[in-house]
């Protein structure tokens, strides 16, 4: 594998703490799949966190991020576990939830990029948090 021929990264926020990266498929015979870095600093990568193989979609989905700037990048490895250099870097900020809203009636949703906050109150006036992540054309 002499050179990486990945097309664009992109990438999706998913819900809470999670990011979805699709990216087109290598088409080099040798190919053996892919990994997935990520970082907090621009090009500067740790461990890989996932690995793709090229039987499934190249798409990754990055789940556990607290609230802060990440960058994202993709290799592709062979079939003698030879890796490529890096994709395009793509970048996102994680925000933090809302905080301090107060529930004024029986029930109250916030919808929060793409993801429907809903809460309840009981009798004794706690509440109970819970979310939903909205589809393409879904129903509010």
């Amino acid at each position: 594998m002499t050179s990486l021929a990945l097309g664009v990264l992109a990438l999706i926020l998913a819900g809470p703490g999670e990011v979805r990266l699709i990216w087109d498929a290598n088409s080099e015979a040798d190919l053996s799949g892919y990994k997935v870095y990520v970082g907090t600093n621009s090009g500067v990568y740790g461990a890989s966190v996932g690995m793709v193989g090229v039987l499934t979609a190249p798409t990754y989905t990055v789940t556990g991020l607290v609230p802060g700037k990440y960058y994202f990048a993709v290799t592709a490895y062979n079939t003698q576990g030879i890796e490529s250099g890096y994709s395009n870097e793509v970048s996102t900020t994680i925000l933090a939830p809302p905080t301090g809203l107060q529930i004024t009636s029986q029930s109250a949703s916030l919808r929060w990029f793409g993801v429907v906050l809903l809460a309840m109150t009981s009798e004794n006036a706690s509440a109970i948090l819970r979310y939903r992540k909205l589809e393409d054309g879904a129903k509010q």
